[in-house]
């Protein structure tokens, strides 16, 4: 089964993830430091940033290779 964690979304806005050997999945510390910063953010594009394509097409393919006649 695929596990990307928790840290997918934040992933999205910059935050590093952390893969460590037969551990789920981590986020970083956050990229914002001053709550000026948080101006500057901008919604992720979940087809472009961070993990979430690697997610998006993770389900893609489990969708087109599994039987699945609910989905």
């Amino acid at each position: 089964m695929p596990w990307y964690g928790t840290g997918v979304l934040a992933s999205g806005f910059g935050v590093p993830v952390i893969f460590a050997d037969r551990m789920d999945p981590a986020v970083d510390l956050p990229v914002v430091e001053r709550v000026e910063q948080l101006h500057e953010l901008r919604p992720p594009d979940p087809e472009q940033d961070g993990l979430m394509p690697r997610v998006l097409q993770t389900i893609r393919t489990m969708r087109a290779t599994t039987i699945c006649p609910s989905a």
